[in-house]
């Protein structure tokens, strides 16, 4: 396989302990009919048979690249360094859990080639289980459940808002709706890189995927795939599902323990994306106000939580 030294693509894959799912997420990539990418795996010193399994993919196709840290940098550290070590004019995050139909490239590509004005190109979403069947979508409970209790609500479609030329709907899409199935398909979705770079990218704080997508929605529309392409992996380990210590740990494993509230976070990146904008006044206000309507959220979407976590338990018991 031809590989040039500036691919179109480049899909990195931040990798710790990924040994269970790195092989099929490789070869899912690998695997896909537009040609021209590089693939970059970045293992953060993973102590399984990750190394072993990224050096030879390596070996096998010249569009792998390993590269190991010295040490953990933590998840952000981790997707950011992919950011840097990649050469191509789209990037696409690709978790070493995933996997992705051999067309999502080829398809996002040729949007992003036809519509200059779009900054992303994301599929749409089906969840599976650690085997990689789909999970069970429980009607009672109005979203999918694991088998060890895990609670995800369904993809919503969200295309006619993150399609529109006003950046202020768009905004106000990623910040009050983008949640779980769907905003995971958008933080993995294909984005042309020299948007992403005027990011903060991610930062060591809840919620800092949505920050990330609401910064990109205010520099351009968003485009959807009408088709299931990216299949988001959900097992006991899964970034997703961590408790809020795990998660921060994962984040930055130098993490004080000291916690910033998880709302107060989001609306301060929120103001900064804002603020950093190139929108009218009038615009900007707009979205303070998309911003201030995500206050009493938090606390309603808190209380419904802890609802659906007491209704998963109640039937749970009930299940033989």
């Amino acid at each position: 396989m031809h590989v040039t030294a500036s691919p179109t693509v480049s899909i990195g894959v931040p990798a710790y302990n990924a040994g269970d799912y790195l092989d099929a997420a490789l070869a899912s990539i690998v695997a896909q009919t537009y040609a021209d990418l590089e693939v970059i795996v970045s293992d953060n010193a993973s102590h399984d048979e990750t190394e072993a399994i990224g050096r030879a993919w390596a070996a096998r196709d010249p569009r792998v690249r390993y590269e190991r840290n010295e040490r953990n940098l933590g998840v952000v550290g981790n997707y950011n360094r992919l950011v840097d070590l990649a050469r191509g004019r789209y990037f696409k995050w690709s978790a070493a859990d995933d996997v992705i139909e051999p067309s999502l490239v080829e398809r996002s590509v040729d949007i992003l080639d036809r519509q200059p004005e779009t900054v992303l190109v994301a599929p749409r979403v089906t969840l599976v289980d650690a085997t990689g069947a789909p999970l069970p979508f429980d009607a009672e409970l109005r979203g999918y459940v694991t088998t060890y209790g895990e609670w995800k609500a369904p993809p919503v479609r969200l295309r006619d808002e993150l399609t529109s030329d006003d950046p202020v709907r768009r905004f106000r899409a990623v910040v009050l709706r983008l949640r779980d199935s769907t905003l995971a398909a958008h933080t993995f979705a294909l984005v042309r890189r020299a948007a992403l770079l005027r990011t903060h990218l991610l930062e060591v704080k809840r919620a800092t995927d949505k920050i990330l997508l609401a910064e990109l929605a205010l520099m351009g529309p968003f485009e959807e795939i009408d088709e299931a392409l990216f299949h988001w992996r959900i097992h006991p380990a899964h970034f997703g599902g961590q408790t809020s210590v795990g998660m921060m740990r994962r984040l930055d494993p130098n993490w004080s323990g000291r916690f910033e509230l998880a709302r107060t976070q989001q609306v301060s990146g929120y103001v900064r994306a804002v603020a950093g904008s190139d929108l009218s006044l009038i615009d900007r206000l707009r979205c303070l106000e998309t911003i201030a309507e995500k206050l009493p959220r938090g606390v309603i979407s808190q209380a419904r939580w802890r609802r659906e976590l007491r209704r998963v338990e109640r039937v749970r018991s009930a299940r033989p």
